[in-house]
């Protein structure tokens, strides 16, 4: 995990904290529990979202969008486009982008 930082004093409990600087921006807060969340499986993923408790509905549906839209800023800045940016197009050209903002938009 990129986002950790672990403490290391010798023969004290072990101390962790969860980091992302996105490069030094304000966001709603569940892109970040998105991001931790997608890295996860199984009991950790469960653990994770237990510890963290109930998640923004209003948040979500508005993650939604930004999430494609900020995906596609960055590939587009990249040299070669990343291969993890194809299914954020395809949610353009399907209409799955629009969607989305709809929902967020509406509320639900």
């Amino acid at each position: 995990m990129e986002n950790l930082a672990l403490s290391r004093e010798v023969g004290a409990p072990l101390h962790d904290v969860v980091f992302d600087y996105d490069c030094f921006t304000t966001g709603v807060k569940f892109s970040d529990w998105r991001n931790v969340v997608y890295s996860l499986y199984g009991a950790a993923k469960a653990a994770f979202a237990e510890a963290y408790g109930p998640i923004s509905e209003r948040e979500r549906l508005m993650d939604e969008p930004l999430a494609i839209l900020s995906g596609l800023i960055e590939a587009s800045q990249r040299s070669k486009i990343p291969e993890w940016s194809l299914p954020l197009r395809e949610a353009v050209v399907n209409g799955e982008l629009e969607k989305s903002i709809n929902r967020a938009r509406e509320g639900g």
